[in-house]
């Protein structure tokens, strides 16, 4: 495993060798994440995470078990969940228009947590401590989820990423080399 050392709760996504094929299933995610039927989605269930607004799901993937009917609905997940390291809590995550997820650690400091944004307008932010980064359409995020951090969407439309977890090794061991040219 590689060691450095990282002054941010938010990691270079650029850097991360599986960001580019990411992006590239950006449209075909986005095409099936809009053909979805609306009344399919979940609430979330985590039951200790403080909601002001609305937070629904699509989950494909949770504690090695797939979700097989939303899979067969998006077959670009299942391309993903069979190529890139994910591990565990594959899902699209949607928060509702003026919705906030109140601060909230995550579950491990094993992982890395994945975002891809699938569809945002405006303001649609999350903080972990001083850092705050905004979501933007067709870009990753990648963040340190075992810190406290908390979402907003302070604008009268769905924010929806695709959401994973890797191993923080996966994220080390796999950073793209650049050469000082």
């Amino acid at each position: 495993m590689t060691t450095l050392l990282v002054d941010s709760n938010f990691y270079d996504p650029d850097q991360w060798a599986y960001s580019p094929r990411l992006i590239d299933s950006f449209y075909g995610l986005l095409t099936e994440y809009n053909n979805f039927p609306k009344q399919l989605q979940t609430s979330h269930t985590e039951t200790k995470i403080q909601v002001d607004g609305v937070w629904n799901q699509i989950v494909f993937l949770r504690k090695g078990q797939i979700t097989q009917n939303n899979c067969v609905a998006f077959p670009t997940v299942q391309l993903l969940i069979d190529e890139l390291p994910i591990y565990d809590n594959c899902l699209i995550s949607i928060i509702g228009p003026n919705a906030k997820i109140h601060p909230h650690p995550g579950h491990s400091n094993q992982h890395l947590r994945v975002h891809l944004c699938l569809q945002t307008q405006g303001s649609s932010y999350m903080k972990i401590g001083n850092e705050q980064q905004e979501w933007a359409t067709g870009k990753v995020m990648i963040f340190q989820d075992s810190e406290i951090h908390e979402v907003m969407n302070t604008v009268p439309y769905e924010r929806a990423v695709l959401l994973f977890d890797i191993k923080r090794e996966d994220y080390f061991d796999n950073l793209i080399k650049k050469s000082n040219l």
